[in-house]
């Protein structure tokens, strides 16, 4: 991820200007006692977004992640949002913002980032600046701790340390401007204080970005520092930070089957460390552009959806010119908004996010991810970064697109499973099952060598099925999905994905 924490705090300023320009008949920022929702806590389910909620006319517009179905929340809490000033706390925001997410029935993750302008070595005067470092007095950065779970004991299950931490002596800082010792004592000050105010609540490591994985698994990019030092760094935070977290994070781009190495990566490593901790994932998204450069850079292993949009007119000369001179976060963000203005380029990628969305997340949870918080609800319109320009759920003006539809269908379909394993089929047909307690299986097949078809019946019971196709078009919604029964042994596959069950006739 990269430079997203600026939009969140732009949202969150967005949101505390909306609420100051209403009656407010609640105390210290809290919502008057006519709730906007009626939301029923689930901390068993396993979906969530990594939520960007808007403001709107003075209230927190939750109504996306409402019709979707998401149970869990993902929010960025800064220190300089709460105690500007040395001692001067200001709830007024947080509360209401916390608030709303638990009446639409959303437990939330916050990641909490040392950021202050006075408290932090890295001296902050601006929302622009969004670098965490350490505290220049820990005792200063525990009260401040404390203060915020105290308050929201019993509200928040999660609180997140900081977010993709690197050491900065390997890469110039983007989250964390600090060594991985230094981060590692902030892990274990933070892990006792919120233990302290809150025993209840569960203590997440920052989350292991991406390119972490790529650099350790293909060391790509090559070059901007060593294989090795990126994977010592890795081990150093698993084995120093085990006994200091209940949770262990990464993120997820690029395709779907990286999730494969990337998780392998982590438990191994979290096995050679003795750290039995739970595995979540707090921002996973498609469509992602850097997979442009890789088509390019990478002959040998071509991206086949890059391979459909550079046959499109004009598509190649604005990547050439894109890469001209090196590409930086606003080449990328306008490259983004040039594919979203190109009709052709729109479907492919909205189709491909679509089929990618339910990929992944099936794959992840087969391999024991306890929760996927989705990245995000909606585009930006004043784009920070490319991100949030063309990888959300709903495009700026608030349209739903296809793997929005595609997500409600897959909680409302796989919520509440009790396992998920993938089954050996067929080489290149892919065959994840998800059981549950008061029905039949169902599983998610798609195959991604060729359209086929297979036979099911060693797999079920039935002699017929049904099959429930996901949504790709602009023009669907969950209500216009395709349902059809097919005999068992005459199942069509391809790439997009579908949900199938048992049934009797």
């Amino acid at each position: 991820m990269n430079k997203r924490l600026f939009v969140l705090t732009i949202l969150f300023i967005t949101i505390f200007t909306g609420c100051c320009c209403i009656k407010n008949n609640g105390k210290n920022g809290n919502l008057s006692s006519a709730p906007l929702y009626n939301g029923k806590i689930d901390r068993l389910s396993p979906f969530g977004v990594f939520c960007d909620s808007e403001s709107k006319n003075g209230r927190l517009n939750l109504d996306s992640a409402v019709e979707l179905g998401s149970k869990k929340g993902r929010l960025i809490l800064r220190w300089d949002f709460v105690e500007p000033k040395k001692g001067k706390f200001n709830f007024t925001l947080p509360d209401r913002v916390i608030d709303m997410h638990l009446q639409a029935g959303i437990s939330l993750l916050i990641t909490v980032d040392c950021i202050s302008p006075w408290g932090t070595r890295t001296r902050v005067n601006n929302i622009k600046n969004f670098t965490a470092s350490p505290p220049l007095n820990i005792i200063d950065y525990e009260n401040f701790l404390k203060t915020v779970v105290s308050r929201y004991k019993g509200k928040v299950q999660y609180w997140q340390i900081g977010n993709e931490i690197f050491d900065n002596r390997l890469l110039p800082p983007v989250f964390w401007d600090g060594t991985k010792e230094e981060y590692i004592e902030l892990l274990i000050h933070s892990y006792k204080t919120i233990k302290k105010a809150d025993p209840e609540a569960k203590v997440v490591m920052g989350g292991f970005a991406h390119e972490l994985f790529n650099k350790i698994l293909y060391n790509k990019p090559p070059g901007l520092v060593e294989q090795k030092k990126v994977r010592d760094f890795f081990e150093y935070l698993i084995d120093k930070g085990n006994k200091y977290c209940d949770a262990v994070d990464f993120h997820q781009y690029y395709e779907p089957d990286r999730v494969y190495g990337m998780l392998n990566l982590l438990k191994e490593t979290m096995k050679k460390y003795g750290c039995k901790k739970d595995i979540i994932n707090t921002e996973s998204g498609d469509f992602d552009i850097r997979l442009f450069g890789e088509h390019i850079l990478y002959p040998d292993k071509p991206v086949p959806v890059i391979a459909e949009l550079l046959e499109i007119p004009g598509i190649m000369d604005k990547v050439k010119s894109t890469m001209k001179g090196g590409v930086q976060r606003q080449e990328f963000t306008d490259f983004a908004n040039f594919l979203k203005k190109n009709e052709r380029a729109r479907i492919i990628i909205e189709r491909y996010q679509s089929e990618n969305l339910l990929k992944r997340i099936s794959i992840s949870l087969s391999l024991g991810v306890k929760e996927i918080y989705w990245a995000s609800i909606k585009d930006s319109d004043t784009p920070i970064d490319w991100y949030w320009t063309i990888m959300s759920l709903c495009d700026e003006s608030g349209r739903k697109k296809p793997h929005f539809y595609t997500y409600k269908l897959t909680i409302k379909k796989l919520e509440h499973f009790t396992k998920a394993e993938e089954i050996n089929f067929t080489y290149s047909v892919k065959v994840i099952k998800f059981t549950f307690r008061d029905k039949g299986p169902i599983f998610v097949i798609w195959n991604e060598k060729d359209d086929k078809k297979i036979d099911f019946s060693r797999q079920v019971s039935t002699s017929d099925v049904k099959i429930t196709h996901i949504v790709t078009e602009q023009n669907e919604t969950d209500k216009d999905v395709k349902i059809e029964i097919v005999p068992t042994n005459s199942i069509q596959v391809n790439k997009t994905p579908i949900f199938l069950e048992e049934v009797d006739r």
